[in-house]
């Protein structure tokens, strides 16, 4: 596993007051971001900024989630048959060493390893006349998914927010001063893989690139970037290299970016009507439509779930501070900051009818960046999508779901030139094009296994919704993926997944569903005596709320969605509201939803050092649920005498 990606971040009040500073949805500094991993991340899932938040030079750095290095490519090695009986020989007989040159020959792509994610280029705004720079202040508020710069220069107050919209498919600036006349700057364009940059009129820059040849494969993706200007107050004209402000009161700067990306097969949409259309839309709206239509779609998702484990004095300080002290102090409050972190990201970097979130979601300011900010489908996509379908975000799960049907195809012509198998197959590695082949080297690379747990996914998302529908789609995905396995004796910097790992490990500290029933409050630390968790999905549809005093659970709502008996697990002793009861769970859990495949016993050598695990007991209830009503259970001042009872329960199940 690689390390976990961590951006910093920075705050703000009200829209030109300078007191009280923080808040539970917000990370915040005191100064501006120097390097490009201390900016602010914006996205809507296909645009994405980096906001840097320096007062005299304001830059975002921008990608667009199609823009990758190559073209449509395929890395299969039509020499794998002649190799692979040779290679398992070595394999059974020892002679490792052997069998790995022989599989970097025979079996590894022979030029091809995937393409890279590449950085679109940053808007610039030069501003003129600023000095003195006091009371300097920005944030990123992830409940309303906007990042706020304010200061004061010269007596005046500046104010900057930035937005990425999911319904208007463009990054909105609102650039403002508690002064009239007081807005003067210029904005610019610029890439390293441009091919002009331009102003269209005295309002619009335009700028246009290419991607970058890797692999022998030439870059064929196109961009095209627009930046439209509307001002309130002075005016604007075409300089040498953009457009210059002068004394404006309030200016609103609309970006929109496309690309000639249609899927992974052709690139033939036309990116400047494109990118033209999302822009024109948008200028027709002001600022507060703008932000409203934002709002009402991110906090769609984003309030779906709410954690609350508290607050304390060390909140008050900027983000950075508060990261430094934490291991040394007490700051509950930053914990649930990190958990709706994770899925503040996840909601930027992946929506429906987008890409993936890659390696680094979709946020990367290289055109060489590590490992190509692609698809590490060994372990690093799966952890980006943990958090989905248990933090009540499975629109989010959607690009995911959508690769793994393309990787379906592309990996079906894999393992019929590679390994003359049915089905399909995937390695470790892959991209926007898809490929499945093997990359890098065998001693990484020669790892078939990739669509077996990418079909995991499939699974899981199922068993959360139980939409039939839904696994009508994805069975011929799973049945082919099978297939594969019954044919072939397979042997085998900044980074973002870290985030999403937290976040799906911190649910699972207060809800697991994997053992047959639904665990409440599983891990619950001991420090973290009192809070909330609200929004959580299990298995079969629920969705869970839970309420805890002095590491007891004190109240519990269970909404059911699709009906059934839901098996709960209890830390305490509680009692159901109404006229259902809860009875002692016995057996096999009837809802199918939560079944437990049989895993075969695992081979251990005799030298191993086990450290036993030993099971937390609980009390473990079933009651009967009809889909769409919520049941309340509430905390008991009953003796739970009995609850060591039920560890035969625990693990039988």
């Amino acid at each position: 596993m690689k390390s976990g990606l961590y951006i910093t971040i920075g705050l703000l009040i009200s829209i030109f007051s300078f007191a009280q500073k923080g808040g539970k949805y917000k990370l915040w500094y005191d100064k501006p971001a120097k390097q490009w991993v201390e900016a602010l991340p914006i996205g809507n899932g296909n645009i994405a900024a980096m906001v840097y938040g320096d007062p005299y030079q304001e830059k975002l750095q921008l990608n667009e989630g199609t823009f990758w290095s190559g073209g449509p490519s395929r890395n299969d090695n039509p020499d794998a048959p002649k190799v692979l009986d040779s290679i398992r020989y070595y394999i059974f007989n020892g002679n490792y060493k052997r069998a790995q040159i022989l599989a970097d020959k025979g079996l590894t792509a022979k030029a091809v390893h995937g393409s890279a994610f590449q950085n679109i280029g940053d808007f610039m705004l030069d501003m003129d006349n600023l000095k003195d720079i006091r009371n300097y202040y920005r944030e990123l508020d992830i409940e309303k998914a906007i990042a706020t710069t304010t200061f004061t220069s010269g007596g005046i107050n500046f104010k900057r927010e930035v937005f990425a919209s999911i319904p208007d498919h463009v990054i909105v600036i609102k650039l403002s001063s508690d002064h009239k006349n007081a807005l003067n700057f210029k904005a610019k364009f610029n890439s390293e893989l441009k091919k002009n940059v331009k102003a269209i009129d005295a309002t619009t820059l335009q700028m246009d690139g290419i991607s970058s040849t890797l692999d022998g494969i030439q870059g064929q993706v196109k961009f095209n970037a627009l930046a439209k200007l509307m001002t309130k107050g002075g005016k604007t004209q075409i300089s040498k290299s953009g457009i210059s402000v002068s004394n404006a009161h309030e200016v609103m700067i609309l970006i929109s970016i496309a690309t000639n990306f249609t899927d992974y097969k052709n690139l033939n949409t036309d990116e400047i009507v494109k990118s033209k259309k999302y822009i024109e839309a948008a200028a027709h709206k002001n600022f507060k439509t703008l932000f409203q239509n934002h709002l009402s779609a991110y906090q769609n998702y984003f309030k779906r779930v709410d954690l609350d484990l508290g607050t304390s004095e060390a909140s008050k300080n900027p983000t950075d501070i508060r990261i430094k002290n934490f291991a040394a102090g007490y700051d509950p409050e930053l914990i649930s900051l990190y958990y709706q972190f994770g899925r503040y990201l996840l909601i930027s970097s992946s929506q429906p009818g987008g890409q993936p979130a890659n390696l680094q979601g979709i946020w990367n300011n290289s055109n060489k960046p590590a490992w190509d900010s692609k698809y590490t489908i060994n372990i690093n996509t799966e952890m980006n999508y943990w958090p989905a379908e248990k933090t009540n975000l499975p629109e989010m799960h959607e690009p995911l779901i959508q690769m793994i049907k393309d990787l379906s195809e592309t990996g079906r012509e894999t393992a019929k030139t590679m390994y003359n198998s049915r089905g399909w197959v995937a390695h470790h590695n892959t991209d926007i094009w898809r490929i499945t082949g093997v990359v890098d080297f065998a001693n990484a690379g020669m790892w078939p296994m990739g669509g077996a747990w990418l079909s995991q996914h499939l699974w899981e998302k199922y068993l959360y919704s139980g939409d039939k529908n839904y696994l009508r789609t994805i069975y011929p995905v799973l049945k082919s993926a099978a297939q594969f396995y019954e044919d072939f004796d397979a042997h085998p910097p900044f980074q973002i997944d870290g985030n999403f790992g937290c976040t799906s490990g911190i649910t699972e500290m207060l809800l697991q569903t994997q053992n047959g029933f639904i665990d409440i409050l599983p891990a619950l630390p001991e420090t973290w005596k009192s809070g909330s968790i609200s929004g959580l999905k299990t298995y079969g549809g629920f969705e869970v709320k839970v309420i805890w005093e002095n590491n007891k659970a004190k109240e519990i709502t269970i909404k059911s969605g699709s009906g059934g008996n839901c098996r709960v697990r209890l830390p305490n002793e509680m009692q159901l509201s109404g006229n259902t009861k809860l009875k002692k769970a016995e057996g096999k859990n009837p809802n199918s939803f939560f079944e437990i495949p049989e895993i075969p016993k695992p081979l251990i050598s005799g030298k191993a050092t086990l450290n036993p695990v030993e099971i937390k007991t609980g009390l473990i209830y079933d009651f009967p649920t009809e889909a769409g009503k919520v049941y309340t259970l509430r905390w008991s001042d009953k003796s739970s005498e009995r609850q060591s009872e039920t560890k035969s329960i625990y693990n039988k199940n």
